[in-house]
């Protein structure tokens, strides 16, 4: 069982880290990620974004390099992770980027809900109606709301941003938490 409190990340002061975890891949929407945040405006907070994850199409990984090279947002390619350090890089990000053309479970984003880090992700997975949780959000892929929910987290208050974090904590026990989620909560934590 999870219990305790989440990691707490200070809201944005001068600084917002995105994180994302996942293959660099078109069924993840890499791409469509970066696109979704070319016409952000930072204001005068700084953006880094922390992609980790392996490749195997050049091409579109090189399409991506060049798209992300054309954001107002310092984007970094790390490349694979390992498993036992995912939670650790969440814990250091404000949010979790990821809207994905679909999962059956995201691993991923389970990681990030028991690290107590907020998710920014599509409608595509099992994990919905994130905004009234306080876990994070869900937007449709054909929405300008993945700029927008960015842009709120810059400005977004000390208080309502530990809500998020609370929010992302709690929901990750309640799943982990579940039997029904057993198998894949053993995998998950196995590395605790």
């Amino acid at each position: 069982t999870i219990s305790g409190q989440p990691h707490m990340t200070e809201a944005c002061s001068d600084e917002l880290v995105i994180i994302t975890v996942a293959r660099i891949s078109p069924e993840k929407n890499t791409l469509g990620a970066i696109r979704f945040l070319q016409g952000i405006d930072p204001g005068t907070c700084r953006i880094t974004w922390h992609l980790y994850g392996t490749h195997t199409d050049p091409d579109y990984y090189r399409q991506c390099k060049e798209a992300a090279s054309g954001i107002p947002i310092n984007v970094q390619f790390h490349g694979e992770i390992e498993h036992s350090a995912i939670r650790g890089v969440l814990e250091r990000g404000h949010v979790m980027y990821m809207p994905t053309l679909g999962e059956n479970y995201g691993h991923s984003i389970v990681e990030a809900f028991v690290s107590g880090t907020p998710v920014l992700i599509s409608d595509k997975t099992p994990w919905i109606d994130l905004e009234s949780k306080k876990a994070g959000w869900d937007i449709s892929l054909d929405s300008a709301g993945f700029g927008k929910i960015i842009e709120q987290l810059v400005t977004m208050s000390p208080e309502e941003y530990s809500e998020f974090c609370h929010g992302a904590f709690n929901l990750g026990k309640q799943i982990a938490n579940n039997p029904d989620h057993l198998e894949q909560n053993y995998r998950l934590f196995e590395h605790e």
